[in-house]
């Protein structure tokens, strides 16, 4: 008859290690768009959609509402007109006073042009024209985003740098504090060494901070 191989059953393969794609998805952008004609609001869903999360008002009042709220924005399209022409500014200036490095993009009527560049000079992103151009609204959001994503990302740096104190009152700590005290006012590079683990960063954190350099 029929004999069976001697030795341990086969076993399944482990399943391969997880992949970047498959672990915990990072946190979606947060996009407002405001405009009262409902054919413009679907468009621009359907086209910010896969950036993140959209969320949308229907006219200036309910965008300065939710500009104002804990929930933050990270891009915001609004139209200019709703109907007023001031609409648009006042979207703008809730967001730059309630969050001011969220970018805001307008968008705008041929004939509003001049309205539009005021907006830029009072802090706007940008501005888009209608009949909308989809590839330009894509690239503007896309870059905005970006701008957004780094001036966070610049902020979360600085955080870190300023935390980074020399911790200690040893004998020997004192001794790096004084040197760190006399090579910060000065242009020479300075050099610093040790094994891995004793402090260099902190020590490096620490000159760069006290020194003009420091922004």
């Amino acid at each position: 008859g029929c004999r069976w191989p001697s030795g341990p059953s086969p076993r399944a393969p482990p399943p391969p290690p997880c992949r970047r794609e498959c672990e915990e998805p990072a946190i979606k952008p947060k996009i407002l768009i405001v405009d009262d004609d409902p054919h413009a609001l679907d468009l621009l869903q359907r086209l910010l959609r896969p950036m993140g999360e959209v969320s949308e008002a229907s006219n200036a009042p309910a965008a300065v509402a939710l500009l104002s709220s804990p929930a933050g924005v990270d891009l915001v399209l609004t139209d200019m007109a709703m109907p007023d022409p001031g609409d648009g500014l006042k979207v703008l200036l809730a967001s730059r006073e309630h969050q001011p490095e969220t970018p805001v993009v307008i968008v705008t009527a041929y004939g509003n042009i001049e309205g539009a560049l005021d907006t830029i000079q009072q802090g706007a992103f940008d501005y888009l024209s209608k009949p909308f151009d989809v590839d330009a609204i894509v690239r503007v959001a896309r870059r905005a985003l970006d701008q957004k994503r780094l001036v966070a990302e610049n902020r979360k740096l600085r955080q870190q740098v300023k935390q980074a104190r020399l911790v200690g009152r040893s004998s020997a700590l004192l001794e790096v504090y004084k040197q760190v005290a006399r090579a910060a006012p000065s242009n020479v590079p300075v050099l610093i060494t040790g094994e891995t683990g004793s402090g260099k960063e902190q020590v490096a954190r620490s000159l760069h901070e006290r020194s003009a350099r420091a922004g």
